[in-house]
């Protein structure tokens, strides 16, 4: 594989990869939250009008409370917002890396063979990412167990 295809084929593929990620996660992220938030503060508005009248406000009451048990579980099980985070980081620090590649600079000014300690460097970035998204799923395994 040559420059120019390990570029476009793989680090390029790679970047925007992580970037979608980041971008999806960070957006359920601040979906569900917002849902939280607006659920969360109708609930003590809703019981401000309870009275015998209103035997269905109490339903939804207890509704929304269960509601936002459900979607507070949901972000914890999901980890959006770590993911979010995780995920731009891994982003960044492979653009991060193309740019000194690409111009030459920091590690790679004075290196003897630029390209292939900026392979090394792309491919120890995601080996990295690799071995701490199985030690995370197994954390998973290992509290759903118990």
């Amino acid at each position: 594989m040559n420059q120019e295809q390990y570029m476009t084929e793989w680090v390029d593929d790679q970047i925007d990869w992580y970037d979608k990620k980041s971008n999806s996660n960070q957006s359920w992220y601040k979906n569900i939250r917002t849902i939280v938030i607006i659920v969360s503060v109708l609930i003590p508005l809703f019981a401000g009008f309870l009275n015998e009248n209103t035997l269905w406000m109490k339903f939804a009451i207890g509704a929304a409370g269960a509601l936002v048990a459900i979607l507070e579980s949901i972000l914890t099980l999901r980890k959006y917002k770590d993911n979010w985070i995780h995920y731009r980081s891994v982003n960044e620090s492979l653009r991060r890396e193309k740019r000194f590649f690409l111009t030459q600079s920091g590690r790679y000014e004075n290196a003897k063979t630029p390209f292939k300690l900026f392979v090394k460097t792309i491919e120890t970035i995601t080996s990295e990412e690799n071995v701490k998204w199985i030690e995370n799923a197994k954390e998973d395994d290992d509290s759903s167990e118990a």
